[in-house]
Formats: structure tokens, sequence, C-alpha cells
């Protein structure tokens, strides 16, 4: 179940890593980016 888990963070993570490149707003940018920090301390399970 925790693979299960991670591999829809991963996803998430990834997606949202594809629009903050694609986004030209800066602010949209650093929004996206602070969703991401969240997200990778739980892919690292790092809680």
């Amino acid at each position: 179940m925790l693979y299960v888990y991670l591999g829809l963070v991963l996803l998430l993570a990834i997606g949202i890593i594809w629009n903050m490149f694609r986004e030209k707003d800066i602010l949209k940018q650093l929004d996206a980016a602070l969703v991401l920090v969240p997200l990778i301390l739980r892919l690292l399970l790092i809680k």
C-alpha cells in the first residue's frame, strides 16, 4: 500500500513540475514550488 501512495505522490509531483516549467508568471511558479516541498518530503519518507 505504501508503494501505491508513493506512486500517486510521484505522479502528482511530476504534474506540478511540468506545470511549473510551462507557466510564465513567476508568482505561479513560486506557488507550485511551495506545493512541491511537502510532496518531495513525502517521497523521501520524511514527515
